[in-house]
């Protein structure tokens, strides 16, 4: 499809009569409208008179009074008082054809421009198919390259996701690790922050050790102090791991009568 910018129109078209009987007609104007719009849309496809939105696809009633903006009935009446007139010829695949076109139009001039079109897009494709070329020369011999840059990537992708799952490991362990305590006695709302940078000092199965160790501290200590109700003499959060305490309570000791070795007090 090669479009042009112009279609003739004939001075005497108003003295036309067939022009005339469609004037005598209700909604007339809407119809001479739908006409000359019709000898535009054959102007842009510029073939022979031939309406289509491409080659296998040809311009239904209701496509065109979307573009022309009538009523689907108007535009109805006015395709099928152009038939009946032989103004158009609508075949069996639905294509339109503007009767007579090659009588009213300069079709030398048309087909001047659709072989020029055709030549413009025959060297666009020469182009396209040289930069194809170029680009698929330039990507073979920058492949290995590339390649090397994608695993480089890809190894990063994964370290940073290892990262933020060691991250993610962290604060769910040290969250069990201090609920614990918390739990234990609200003394050790204030020692979070620093507890939390001595939890992050430990290697990965001290991490572990540390919340055997908390959970076998406190259920040792209810059983060996249960005179000390709110637990104020209690071990803080920070210091059992400051003092690496968590590896002497990786079992629960023996009740006795004596008091423990190392006590918190009322920190």
């Amino acid at each position: 499809m090669a479009e042009i910018s112009w279609i003739k129109l004939s001075v005497n078209i108003f003295d036309d009569e067939k022009i005339k009987l469609i004037d005598t007609m209700p909604e007339n104007d809407a119809i001479f409208r739908i006409w000359v719009f019709l000898l535009s849309m054959a102007g842009k496809t510029n073939d022979s008179g031939l309406i289509y939105l491409s080659d296998d696809i040809p311009y239904t009633d209701e496509m065109i009074a979307t573009l022309c903006d009538r009523p689907i009935s108007i535009v109805r009446l006015a395709l099928n008082t152009f038939k009946k007139f032989g103004m158009i010829e609508i075949y069996q695949n639905g294509i339109l054809n503007i009767t007579n076109w090659g009588q009213h139009q300069n079709l030398d001039g048309m087909d001047k421009i659709r072989e020029q079109a055709r030549l413009r897009k025959q060297s666009q494709r020469k182009r396209e198919k040289s930069k194809e070329l170029l680009e698929s020369h330039v990507t073979s011999r920058d492949s290995h390259a590339t390649e090397r840059e994608r695993d480089k990537e890809r190894e990063l992708e994964k370290e940073k996701e290892k990262e933020i799952e060691r991250e993610e490991n962290i604060d769910e362990k040290f969250a069990r690790y201090f609920q614990i305590f918390i739990n234990f006695t609200k003394k050790n709302l204030n020692k979070r922050a620093m507890a939390l940078q001595e939890f992050i000092k430990l290697p990965p199965f001290q991490k572990d050790e540390a919340i055997i160790g908390a959970e076998n501290y406190t259920t040792w200590y209810e059983k060996d102090s249960p005179d000390d109700v709110s637990h104020q003499y209690s071990v803080n959060a920070y210091e059992f791991l400051r003092n690496a305490m968590f590896t002497e309570y990786q079992e629960v000791p023996i009740v006795s009568k004596t008091k423990p070795k190392r006590t918190g007090g009322m920190r």
